[in-house]
């Protein structure tokens, strides 16, 4: 039986090896798609959020600008004001007047329909800066993603609109009846003779979204639980290694580099968004502005979750058998076991309290590196800024856990903790959580 003994654990050893790496790599494997479903599922699924992510753009002056010319072109294209203005000087022409006055007025012919169209362009500017373009192109979008997800019939009154092919376009006829009201009001009555039309402007072509399109039958099917199930998987992988803190390290790293890459490819394709789209059917800025607008949280996300892969790679890094590790390691505690020494002396002996936060210190660790991650979440998009100041966090806290507690004293007055392995601040060691 004896014999049999360490065959039979090399063989369980191999077991877990490859039961682990198949867990991670399928983790990995996962991880992007689960991003890209929980994304889409968040930002466009969402009636709310679908809302909150695209009604900023109202107040974006290059979007509010490239709705004013279309607005104001419509208008230009549909009402002859040479024809109407010239109407208005022939019949002053015709009234008697002496030639020099006829002339002095023939000659203010041309400013006046300047003027009118500059007047029609300076409403429809005015129209897309307020506060009832905002809350029309807000209710819209609402309208418009009933019409996405519940296959709803096109409503005419609705300013933006989702055609069965997947292109999403806005309606002018609202916009256009409220710059003819504005001026109507102004006395200028003849805008009443504009026909509204149903034209559109293009802002979005199926061709550009069918990464969107797959995304979202992503995110109905498991946008959900496909992020959990690929968490579930990393950290089950981990817990079953043979070597926890080497597997911890090497697919922290792994999933750095994968959303880094990812984070790199949202890049690229702005840059192609932008390209394919402008300058028709729409200018450079507005394919920015809109682009950036629906990416803005996943490319934070991206953000965080590299700068997640780094971090626990590195503490897992410092926590194991290095020799550069180890002698830091080695440094800090002989620097902490001093103060501490120093503060039980000076009367600031923690007893129990401090014995409780040494035998828990790995989990008071996680749970920091837990709440800091949720709290950068939650404040996104994530800025490098806020990367340092979760750093800066999570060493207060190490410090204030490393001055704190007290290692069990063992005979002799000997501390019952190992030199060697002894962990500083802010570095668990990931098998301790095993």
């Amino acid at each position: 039986m004896n014999e049999t003994s360490p065959a039979a654990g090399r063989s369980t050893s191999r077991l877990r090896a490859v039961v682990s790496a198949l867990m991670i790599v399928v983790a990995l494997i996962l991880a992007p798609v689960a991003s890209v479903g929980t994304w889409v599922r968040l930002q466009l699924v969402d009636s709310d959020q679908f809302v909150a992510t695209f009604a900023p753009l109202a107040d974006d002056p290059a979007v509010q600008n490239f709705v004013a010319d279309q607005i104001t072109d419509q208008i230009n294209q549909q009402v002859d004001f040479e024809q109407i203005i010239g109407q208005a000087f022939d019949g002053i022409s015709e009234s008697g007047l002496p030639p020099r006055a006829a002339a002095a007025i023939s000659s203010l012919r041309g400013p006046a329909v300047a003027g009118i169209q500059s007047l029609v362009a300076s409403t429809a500017q005015r129209l897309v800066a307020s506060d009832q373009f905002a809350d029309l192109w807000a209710q819209s979008l609402r309208v418009t993603h009933r019409q996405a997800t519940a296959l709803l019939k096109d409503q005419p009154d609705a300013a933006l609109a989702l055609s069965d092919s997947g292109t999403l376009s806005l309606q002018l006829a609202p916009l256009v009846d409220a710059v003819k009201q504005r001026l109507s009001a102004r006395g200028l009555d003849f805008v009443n003779r504009i026909p509204v039309t149903n034209r559109s402007v293009t802002i979005l072509h199926s061709d550009s979204l069918g990464l969107a399109r797959v995304s979202y039958r992503v995110a109905v099917i498991g946008g959900l639980w496909l992020s959990w199930v690929a968490v579930g998987l990393l950290v089950g992988g981990i817990l079953v290694a043979n070597r926890r803190r080497r597997a911890t390290v090497a697919s922290s790293l792994a999933a750095a580099v994968i959303f880094a890459l990812m984070s790199i490819g949202v890049w690229i394709g702005g840059n192609v968004f932008v390209f394919s789209m402008s300058p028709n059917p729409l200018p450079s800025a507005v394919a920015h502005a809109i682009f950036d607008q629906v990416t803005a949280m996943m490319a934070s996300t991206l953000r965080a979750l590299t700068f997640l892969g780094l971090l626990i790679a590195v503490v897992g890094w410092f926590a194991g058998p290095a020799r550069p590790a180890r002698a830091v390691r080695s440094v800090l505690d002989s620097g902490f076991t001093g103060l501490r020494g120093a503060l039980d002396r000076a009367g600031g002996d923690t007893r129990g309290f401090g014995r409780a936060v040494d035998k828990y210190r790995a989990v008071i660790y996680w749970i920091a590196l837990a709440l800091g991650m949720a709290a950068m979440f939650a404040a996104r998009p994530v800025t490098f800024t806020a990367m340092a100041w979760l750093v800066v966090a999570l060493v207060v806290v190490a410090v204030g856990v490393e001055v704190v507690r007290r290692p069990e004293v063992g005979e002799g007055g000997v501390t019952s903790e190992p030199p060697e392995t002894s962990l500083p601040a802010a570095t668990p060691s990931p098998t301790d959580l095993g």
